[in-house]
C-alpha cells in the first residue's frame, strides 16, 4: 500500500483513501492520480528526504563510538528490581523486516528501548523520557508502529512488500519517530 501527502495538512494518506483521514480534505480522481505519481520535483525531495533519513539513522543508531546495545542513560525509577531489565538484550537494531516478524515480543521491545534511550542520550526527543514505566510506553509505542509499518497482506503489490523488505528495523524506527513528531 502506497502512501502519500495531504496537501492540506501535510499527514500521510493511504493511496486508497479518497479523502484525507486527518483533516477531512476529499482528493478527486485527478489529484489521487497526480499525488500516487509524483512528478520529477517531488521525486528530488523524497530521494532527498530518503538520505537525510538515512544519514540520520546512521548518525543515531549505528556510530562506532556507541557499541553497547542497551540504553546506558536509560531513565532510572527510584526503586529498580530485578524485573526492571526488560530493556536488556535488544538484538535487532539492523536486522531485516523478515527477521524482526519473527523476533519475540520482548526483543524488539528491548531493542526499540535502545533506540530510544540512544535519541534521550543525545538530547534529541520532543517526548519526555524521565522514567522507566515512560521509556516502556514508548518503546511499545514503537514496536507497534514497526509492526504496522511493515505489515503486508494479499491486497498489497509485490514491489510494497519488495520496498519494505528492503529497509532495516533501524530505518523504519526512525522514519517512524520522525512521522510521530519524536524527534527534534
Amino acid at each position: 500500500m502506497a502512501l502519500f501527502i495531504c496537501p492540506d495538512c501535510k499527514n500521510t494518506v493511504s493511496e486508497k483513501a479518497d479523502k484525507c483521514p486527518h483533516c477531512g480534505r476529499p482528493f478527486t480522481a485527478e489529484e489521487l492520480a497526480s499525488l500516487k505519481k509524483p512528478g520529477k520535483k517531488s521525486g528530488c525531495l523524497g530521494c532527498g528526504l530518503l538520505i537525510i533519513i538515512l544519514v540520520v539513522v546512521y548518525t543515531l543508531f549505528f556510530d562506532s563510538d556507541k557499541t553497547n546495545q542497551t540504553p546506558n542513560n536509560a531513565p532510572q525509577e527510584s526503586t529498580v528490581t530485578s524485573t526492571a531489565e526488560w530493556y536488556e538484550g535488544g538484538s535487532l537494531h539492523r536486522v531485516t523486516i523478515a527477521e524482526w516478524k519473527n523476533a519475540t515480543p520482548e526483543n524488539k521491545l528491548a531493542t526499540c528501548a535502545d533506540f530510544i534511550a540512544r535519541l534521550n542520550e543525545n538530547q534529541n526527543l520532543n517526548i519526555s523520557v524521565t522514567t522507566m514505566d515512560s521509556l516502556k510506553s514508548y518503546s511499545q509505542e514503537l514496536v507497534d508502529y514497526i509492526d504496522l509499518a511493515t505489515s503486508t497482506d494479499e491486497t498489497d503489490s509485490q514491489s510494497t512488500i519488495e520496498y519494505i523488505g528492503d529497509h532495516t528495523v533501524g530505518e523504519i524506527a526512525a522514519m517512524g519517530m520522525i512521522l510521530m513528531g519524536w524527534t527534534k
